[in-house]
């Protein structure tokens, strides 16, 4: 029995990084029913490059500015692999392959200790057939870290409720600490469930007070400083994106559905993995009679759903990927309790389930399927790749580019996104951006050489070094406007739709035409050639 999660986590890593070198960088859906890209992929692979490219390990940097919004933890993990095998995509997933690999093993091994061997793979593999741990397993998201910290707290916690030992104190107090450094916030709502789950369980199997502190002290110990450096260097512009994340923007709109949160998730969670949400259905009649008897395991279950259930319902912002830290317990739900997990029908559960990630695999166009291959690629990411080979020493203005900010990752001289905001909520969301110059209108970036004094004497106010930050976002309130912006930048280069295009005239830039209906405008006049690192391809 000992070798069987081994032997899990093994196999389940083969299978989540099986083809993972046709997925592209932030292709795919993250969210297959909205239709949602994986946008975050690359801008912390962005800044994973960065670390390992150029230093600066604590302090994320995206397009030259500073980049807060996240801890570093998944970044660090990146950067280390990019330093170990290069900078390649099988490196920028490595980390999050092993932990939903982890995942997967940690579910196995519990279930199999309370329900049998056959019982513990039958949960493996409904994991690893989830759409959702397996493309995000796939591609460098902060989520599947988090989920693997969770996991991994909880199974440590079963282990022993009291925490009588000091080896579940400091395990649980690491992967809390973990789950911070992934994910802020996120992280201490490991602390609320067995806090909550505490009061609840039966006297001998509950942990005392002080053995909570403990766990929140290593938590704190381990998490806290790079919290505590940011807020002494950079304390202004760390504040600012913690508003944008945890705040309330005045009359932006940020929500990809107009659906209830309840209506949202209850919706993800059964048509992206309708067979794991009725085994979590056909559980519950024997989930309510263990929580009856004060089962400890049943009570941790209910804790770990109301506590993450309750921050769904309640965070402003609805995204598909936030489900997957509680995921693993509603597999819990099912394969503890559910009659079909019993050792007397765990042989064809097993054989349905086998065939079931073979049907999902040979579907994976399909919103409950496993893209094993590139779906959904992102259209542009060719077009950028032979940009990045022509080697040219200038800004290379993106227009609608519909990369995902793929174009971040590439070994460019320097890139500007613009797009079209004719509601300014991208102004309303990011004040501090457009304060220091960093986000711009379409005639601010205009007059950038004019006002480029201004800009740069506030970075430095706010400590920022770096002033190559000044207008790499561009928030038009037009697309008419893109004619004024291509006469006031001649030397620079332009990457846009084909349609888009077909309305601009330029004397000082060549039209050249490339893949998926995308065409640049390239500069006459640009000399020299540009010299990334080396190590960093244009095929990343």
């Amino acid at each position: 029995m000992r070798f069987v999660p081994v032997l899990v986590f093994l196999l389940a890593l083969a299978g989540l990084s099986f083809k993972i070198r046709d997925a592209g960088v932030a292709s795919g859906f993250t969210d297959p029913l909205g239709k949602i890209g994986a946008q975050d992929e690359a801008l912390y692979g962005s800044e994973a490059i960065a670390m390992a490219t150029g230093g600066g390990w604590l302090t994320q940097t995206f397009l030259h500015r500073w980049e807060l919004s996240k801890p570093p933890l998944l970044m660090w993990l990146t950067a280390l692999a990019f330093k170990i095998a290069g900078i390649t995509r099988i490196a920028l997933r490595a980390p999050t392959l092993l932990c939903g690999a982890l995942v997967i093993a940690l579910l196995c091994s519990f279930v199999a200790r309370e329900r049998g061997t056959l019982s513990g793979l039958a949960a493996a593999l409904l994991m690893a057939g989830n759409p959702l741990l397996f493309t995000l397993a796939r591609h460098g998201l902060t989520d599947i870290v988090v989920t693997a910290a969770t996991t991994a707290a909880v199974m440590v916690f079963l282990r022993d409720t009291a925490l009588a030992r000091w080896s579940t104190v400091a395990g649980f107090g690491l992967a809390v600490a973990a789950a911070i450094l992934a994910k802020s916030l996120m992280g201490l709502l490991l602390w609320l469930v067995v806090g909550l789950a505490s009061v609840f369980l039966r006297r001998e199997n509950r942990p005392s007070p002080a053995r909570l502190a403990a766990v929140g002290g290593i938590a704190i110990v381990l998490a806290a400083p790079w919290f505590c450096y940011q807020l002494t260097l950079h304390r202004e512009f760390f504040l600012a994106e913690m508003h944008v994340i945890f705040g309330q923007a005045k009359g932006v709109k940020l929500q990809q559905s107009q659906e209830s949160a309840l209506r949202f998730y209850a919706a993800r969670l059964a048509l992206l993995d309708p067979v794991l949400t009725l085994l979590a259905a056909t559980g519950l009649f024997g989930f309510w009679h263990a929580l009856r008897r004060r089962d400890t395991a049943a009570l941790v279950v209910l804790c770990w759903i109301a506590v993450f259930g309750a921050v769904l319902l309640g965070f402003r912002f609805r995204n598909a990927p936030y489900i997957l830290p509680v995921l693993p317990a509603f597999l819990l739900l099912g394969a503890l309790w559910s009659p079909l997990f019993s050792r007397r029908s765990a042989v064809p559960l097993l054989a349905m389930l086998i065939a079931l990630v073979g049907v999902k695999a040979a579907y994976g166009d399909r919103p409950w399927g496993l893209p094993f291959t590139a779906t959904h690629p992102t259209p542009s990411a060719p077009a950028l790749q032979r940009y990045c080979e022509m080697r040219r020493a200038t800004d290379l203005i993106l227009f609608d580019a519909d990369d995902q900010f793929y174009g971040a990752t590439l070994p460019l001289a320097h890139e500007r996104y613009v797009w079209v905001d004719d509601g300014g909520q991208t102004f309303a969301l990011n004040p501090h951006l457009h304060y220091l110059g960093i986000l711009l209108s379409g005639a601010e970036f205009r007059a950038i050489s004019a006002n480029r004094d201004e800009w740069q004497r506030r970075m430095r106010a706010w400590g920022m070094a770096d002033q190559q930050a000044v207008g790499t976002g561009i928030a038009l309130r037009g697309p008419g406007e893109l004619q004024a912006i291509v006469d006031s930048r001649p030397g620079s280069d332009f990457f846009l739709p084909a349609s888009q295009a077909a309305a601009l005239h330029s004397s000082a830039h060549d039209v050249v035409a490339s893949e998926a209906g995308y065409v640049y405008l390239l500069a006459r006049h640009v000399s020299g050639e540009y010299a990334p690192r080396s190590g960093w391809s244009c095929r990343f």
